[in-house]
């Protein structure tokens, strides 16, 4: 024999989907026997309730009988160590058909010897894991009705007569061990992998906006920067410039400047003279001015000449 497994202690969730109709709360069941096994069976029926989840969302089932009360500390399994496996919608012993495609039928084992005959001291526990694939993942755990067995010859066990006596005609709520319900969308995806492609598409628009605005900007800046090169005229890239900024000058002497009949002038003390611009020419401009301010008569020179 194996405990039953624990009842977790979570909250109730709405799940449901299997509502057993058979064995009925309050009933006496018997022992069925059948050649084909060595078990007696325990006969059992059960529905869809059209809650979710749908039982189409779920694979399979394991299902046994469990004595006494609503914990794992009180109760037990009375189905030998194989426990009943079966898929939903399969009619299974003594039946030829199934009822109907949200009525189901089957045999889960009792063993005789595994406990007495306890009033209401008997339920069925299934547990279902999720079809792979579908909406949901995880298992789902259901239970029936309390009701008792007839031809049950094992010894009394007082933990599970009693706990099963306190529980009354309640039982363990069902236990879902699955995941939320996938919304449509969610469930598209997975099995489309569309948003996986609309990322991609959207990453991929966003690189090409950026690329084509690089290219837009550099190619404004090397146009900008052209004509910024051809506005200064050519001879700009050799003309001359003079040391200073400021009043353009130059001290005239005889070893610089000719005078009109090819000698050279002297520095301002032997007759030469300083030749200044009015303005702050420093281009190549500069001395040609100087050129024809020097060719002008210095002050000297002037009034020796009204002398």
């Amino acid at each position: 024999m194996k405990p039953p497994y624990r009842l977790a202690s979570i909250a109730a969730s709405a799940y449901a989907a299997v509502v057993f109709k058979k064995p009925e709360p309050g009933s006496t069941q018997p022992l069925l026997y059948n050649t084909d096994d060595p078990h007696p069976q325990v006969y059992t029926e059960w529905i869809d309730d059209g809650q979710e989840p749908a039982i189409s969302e779920l694979s399979s089932y394991e299902m046994n009988v469990v004595v006494g009360g609503n914990d794992a500390s009180n109760s037990w399994y009375i189905t030998p160590e194989r426990a009943l496996s079966g898929s939903f919608g399969r009619a299974r012993w003594g039946s030829t058909s199934a009822p109907g495609p949200d009525h189901f039928i089957d045999t889960v084992a009792a063993e005789p010897a595994a406990a007495a005959r306890i009033e209401n001291g008997f339920y069925l526990m299934m547990k279902a894991p999720a079809r792979e694939g579908g909406w949901h993942n995880g298992t789902i755990t259901f239970y029936s009705g309390r009701f008792s067995i007839d031809g049950m010859n094992g010894p009394v066990n007082l933990t599970h007569a009693t706990a099963a006596a306190e529980a009354g005609s309640s039982v363990p709520r069902t236990q879902s061990y699955l995941d939320p319900p996938l919304s449509e969308s969610h469930s598209q995806s997975k099995e489309e992998s569309p948003s996986a492609a609309n990322v991609g598409v959207g990453v991929g628009a966003m690189l090409g906006v950026v690329v084509i605005t690089m290219a837009i900007g550099l190619a404004c800046f090397l146009r900008l920067r052209r004509r910024h090169g051809h506005a200064s005229p050519e001879i700009a890239q050799d003309k001359a410039e003079l040391p200073d900024v400021g009043r353009a000058r130059l001290e005239l002497d005889g070893s610089r400047c000719p005078d009109n009949n090819g000698a050279a002038q002297g520095s301002p003390q032997s007759g030469g003279h300083l030749a200044e611009l009015p303005t702050n020419w420093t281009g190549w401009e500069a001395p040609a001015l100087l050129e024809v301010e020097m060719s002008r008569p210095s002050k000297q020179q002037r009034s020796l000449t009204l002398g």
